[in-house]
């Protein structure tokens, strides 16, 4: 309920925080707005803020009504509410910057964004400083452009071939007319490498060619293969002069050799089109982290070496159940899964809410942690729990793993639904009680999603950190009819977008709540399937399958499905 004392001058006040604070990903509005200034802003957050200059306290989201109770009530206060924005009208504070407009959306995350934005590379600068202290930008380094004044080297034939093939591209036989490359981006004194930051135009059909002729033993600080698929979708034309994309497309190809040229560390590259470096804060050591994942270390054939090749098997167990549970109960489902299970599978992936609290959800985590782990140590078991804890009526929708050693990984949902408000996380990689929601096992690196969080890596386009594996613990599907019954839809937009975002399997797990559970919904994926649209795909375009299927009969009955990768 709200109360009655929260008066026009409180909510006032509540406006002029988010002017000054902004909004917490979590308490962005779905469906309605405050207008106000010619600026939007959340009904429900406004006027928790507003019970604080009321009252000294902030009203918590579940203790009063969104929607028509919030709306009503602010409308008797003089103030209007309309539906969701308008693109064209402003929403909260809006930072003036003409090289970079940004507009906030669902999870925190942004969209509309110019990849020329100068604060997305004043970000790349910080980080690099804040990791390695010393960056020179615009950094001249004597590199000679020329093929002929590297015929003695023992890298002139790679050099040659990569050369000739420009020239045989269209023809155009004198782009080379520098005798030195102009400064790199950024430079990198200890331990020693060059950072080049890369717009559209540096994705043009003669860079995929050049990239394309690169002799395999060339070490590289970016992923070649991304690089080659990105000119492929952007296809950039640069015709002034008319050979520009060969000449810019060979200048890069010498940046790329200068381990070879100068004897530094691999050149990175940074893409500005495929993640908004300037949402990263470089004050903030998960942002660091994350920055460190996303650009250093990524040369992909020394990945792919020392990637274990050792098999995960991972068991998804999906439950038809008829509402009537208790922790208690699914705590014995838990270990009746674990005795049949051991063994058999190093992972067992649980859906989301298989343990459910009116309080914080860490209230379960020590008692959990502690039933578990002597579970499996009487078992002598290494097999990790993956499972979907729900606190305070739904605002808190978490992902934990559980392993013999304890409670390992956390991971709080980042993307809700149009119809829900939780209490989300404020990225898709912020740390949770000081734990990530990214795990390892067997050398592989396993992401969990908690539900609808597998839509927003897709719609929100975000980065993959070097993720192998996505494990999406979903809720709940209905009869078909009702709410929530949209198993397909999850299947081919959450779990085959993802995996298509992603470039890695996914596995999920749900409760299919008074129906039975679809034979053929794929409790694992991966995309196969080229340039083909999510639309358009099919369970029958899905390549990964199970090699063991079990069902345990019970109060709740479990299909439980064995993969290895």
């Amino acid at each position: 309920m709200i109360p009655d004392n929260i008066k026009k001058d409180h909510v006032f006040m509540a406006i002029k925080e988010i002017d000054e604070n902004g909004i917490p990903a979590s308490r962005n509005s779905t469906k309605f707005q405050l207008f106000y200034n010619n600026k939007l802003y959340p009904p429900k957050y406004v006027l928790s803020l507003a019970n604080k200059y009321a009252n000294g306290k902030e009203l918590q989201p579940w203790e009063f009504s969104g929607g028509v109770e919030t709306n009503n009530f602010l409308e008797k206060l003089g103030f209007k509410i309309v539906s969701k924005a308008p693109s064209q009208i402003k929403t909260g504070p809006e930072k003036d910057n003409k090289d970079c407009h940004v507009a906030r959306s669902k999870g925190g995350i942004k969209n509309k964004h110019n990849h020329r934005c100068s604060e997305c590379k004043n970000t790349i600068i910080d980080m690099f400083r804040v990791i390695f202290g010393n960056v020179k930008i615009e950094h001249k380094m004597e590199i000679k452009a020329r093929l002929e004044d590297y015929i003695y080297d023992s890298y002139y034939k790679d050099l040659a071939t990569i050369y000739n093939a420009l020239k045989n591209y269209r023809g155009n036989e004198s782009f080379v007319r520098s005798k030195f490359l102009k400064s790199c981006d950024l430079y990198i004194p200890q331990p020693g490498f060059v950072v080049e930051l890369d717009e559209s135009q540096h994705f043009s059909e003669a860079r995929k060619i050049s990239l394309t002729h690169y002799p395999k033993g060339l070490k590289t600080g970016f992923n070649v293969n991304k690089w080659i698929e990105q000119c492929e979708k952007i296809m950039s034309k640069d015709n002034n002069p008319h050979d520009r994309d060969e000449q810019r497309a060979w200048y890069d190809t010498l940046r790329d050799f200068l381990p070879l040229i100068k004897g530094l560390q691999p050149t990175v590259r940074i893409s500005l089109l495929d993640y908004t470096w300037c949402e990263l804060d470089p004050n903030k050591e998960e942002d660091v982290e994350l920055f460190k994942s996303l650009v250093l270390n990524i040369d992909t054939e020394k990945k792919e070496n020392n990637k274990s090749s050792e098999k995960v098997r991972i068991a998804t167990a999906c439950l038809q159940s008829d509402g009537h549970y208790t922790n208690e109960s699914r705590t014995r489902l838990l270990f009746e899964l674990i005795d049949k299970l051991d063994q058999k599978a190093d992972l067992i992936l649980l859906p989301a809410g298989f343990y459910q609290t009116s309080n914080d959800p860490k209230t379960l985590y020590a008692r959990l942690n502690k039933v578990i782990v002597q579970y499996l140590e009487k078992l002598n078991s290494n097999m990790a729990i993956c499972l979907g804890i729900d606190g305070r009526c739904g605002l808190d929708q978490m992902a934990v793993l559980f392993t013999r050693n304890g409670l390992q990984a956390i991971g709080r949902k980042f993307y809700p639904t149009d119809f829900e408000e939780i209490d989300g996380a404020d990225s898709y990689l912020s740390l949770e009680d000081s734990y990530s929601r990214v795990f390892e096992l067997k050398g592989k690196k396993f992401y969990m999603a908690v539900c609808y969080d597998v839509f927003g890596i897709k719609k929100e386009r975000l980065k993959n950190p070097g993720i192998d594996v996505i494990l999406d613990l979903v809720h709940q599907f209905h009869p078909i009819g009702e709410d929530n019954s949209g198993d397909v839809l999850f299947a081919k937009h959450g779990f085959a977008g993802a995996s298509k975002h992603w470039g890695c399997p996914i596995f999920g797990a749900a409760v299919f709540f008074n129906r039975e559970i679809p034979k053929n919904w794929p409790t694992g994926v991966i995309w196969d399937c080229n340039k083909k649209n999510t639309r358009n795909w099919r369970y029958t375009d899905n390549p990964l399958t199970h090699y063991e299927e079990i069902l345990i009969r019970g109060d709740e009955n479990v299909l439980i499905r064995l993969f290895e990768i």
